[in-house]
């Protein structure tokens, strides 16, 4: 319940004019502006991705006035933002919630849950270097259940991994598919062995050299617990196992970064039967996880919604946002290579109202942003901070309607995208602004 009542809140807040900013916008970023113009209905759920070469494409779900589809935008240094496209037309079902990933060579791949009036599917588009969308397909065939919550990374080879929790009737399990250049998707696999209960929640990520770590929440009966799975371009799937032993409650929400050497960092929410905690573990590029441990010990409040990125040197960061009995704050954490983690850190600086929804980027040199939905009193308006200092946080938008959700991505040099959707009170719209 928790998750959805920004989105709840959205639909109560208020008016008008979306395409006149009150405010000037900050130096450090482009102002905000339209990424989509179509009126006819809500536009929502964006996801963002960048490569080294500074090429992004973003996607989002967006209502014709009948159903949901699928459309897309990419952006190039030398053009900018280039006019949004459809990437599917089911006219039978609502497609919604897509991902995307792109590789070094521009090439994009994005996912995305699909209604056959019946159930829902994963669906499927590929995206050429020069822009050209694919046809969709369906890249999974089990008609027994619904299929939910589709992610997507690329390896850095041109593999393009996709997961997704599944239902067989009686429980969601974790499921895969693999797409080799030149050869196509090759069909879905079962990547958990756990079946008493429900898996859920997957998060990837890749290491650029066909490495990829796959972290997810499953149920064992009692508790929700944070299981892995590796894959490799050459060797497949290395097996699931629990990185988490901690059995006081249940453990959620987790997110997983890989830094260039193979390393994976994964971060989860974990409950003591009181309050939510931030744990952490760390896998070796051999495979290994170590220990769970505590990077956040305030006991004041809970601490929700983690995020993790890695740079190319071994260090990692994590953010989330925390209670302190009076309003939500973002707080880091950072892991430095043949250190560990250090203390957490205020990473925004208002203070006076509720900052949620944290989201991170990293590039391999190890420069950040953050980006979170913070409370004015009246909306949630749009902030990030490039240094997560605590001091140099700053608003992205002006505009008086609220933000419903973000995401952000970086590339090689530095440079971020954010993404978000944005009421005017009428419909949401999908914004965009680019740090300089």
């Amino acid at each position: 319940m928790r998750r959805v009542l920004g989105a709840a809140l959205a639909a109560l807040l208020l008016p008008a004019c979306k395409k006149d900013p009150v405010a000037p916008p900050v130096a450090e970023w482009t102002g905000a502006a339209l990424l989509e113009s179509s009126d006819v209905g809500n536009a929502v759920t964006p996801h963002v991705a960048c490569n080294v070469s500074g090429e992004a494409v973003t996607v989002w779900s967006q209502t014709d006035g009948l159903r949901f589809h699928i459309w897309a935008a990419q952006y190039s240094p030398g053009t900018g933002w280039l006019a949004p496209v459809q990437v599917e037309n089911n006219t039978i079902g609502n497609a919604e919630l897509p991902r995307v990933a792109i590789g070094t060579d521009g090439a994009a791949v994005a996912v995305w849950q699909q209604h056959d009036g019946i159930r829902w599917n994963i669906g499927s588009a590929r995206c050429t270097p020069a822009g050209s969308w694919g046809v969709p397909e369906l890249i999974e065939n089990d008609d027994v259940g619904d299929a939910l919550e589709a992610r997507v990374v690329l390896d850095g080879l041109g593999h393009a991994v996709a997961t997704w929790s599944q239902t067989d009737a009686f429980r969601f399990n974790l499921w895969a598919n693999v797409h080799t250049p030149g050869v196509g998707w090759g069909g879905a696999l079962k990547i958990e062995g756990e079946d008493l209960g429900n898996a859920g929640e997957p998060a990837l990520a890749a290491d650029g050299a066909g490495r990829v770590a796959v972290v997810w929440s499953q149920f064992d009966g009692t508790r929700y617990n944070i299981r892995a799975n590796r894959h490799d371009a050459w060797t497949g799937w290395a097996g699931d196992l629990t990185i988490e032993t901690e059995d006081t409650a249940s453990a959620r929400h987790p997110r997983v970064a890989m830094d260039g050497a193979g390393n994976a960092f994964a971060v989860w929410e974990q409950f003591n039967g009181i309050r939510d905690s931030i744990r952490a573990n760390r896998m070796s590029p051999a495979g290994a996880w170590g220990a769970s441990q505590l990077i956040e010990n305030d006991d004041t409040g809970s601490a929700w919604l983690p995020q993790v990125g890695a740079d190319g040197a071994g260090n990692a960061l994590a953010v989330w946002q925390q209670h302190d009995g009076f309003r939500w704050n973002i707080l880091s954490n950072r892991f430095v290579a043949g250190v560990g983690w250090g203390v957490p850190q205020s990473a925004e600086s208002y203070g006076f109202a509720n900052a949620e929804d944290p989201r991170l980027a990293v590039d391999g040199a190890g420069r950040a942003v953050a980006a979170w939905r913070q409370f004015d009193g009246i909306r949630y308006d749009l902030a990030a901070s490039r240094n997560l200092s605590g001091t140099a946080s700053a608003l992205l938008e002006a505009q008086p309607g609220t933000v419903a959700s973000a995401e952000l991505a970086i590339d090689g040099v530095g440079r971020a995208h954010a993404v978000w959707s944005q009421s005017d009170g009428l419909r949401f719209s999908i914004w965009c602004s680019r740090s300089r």
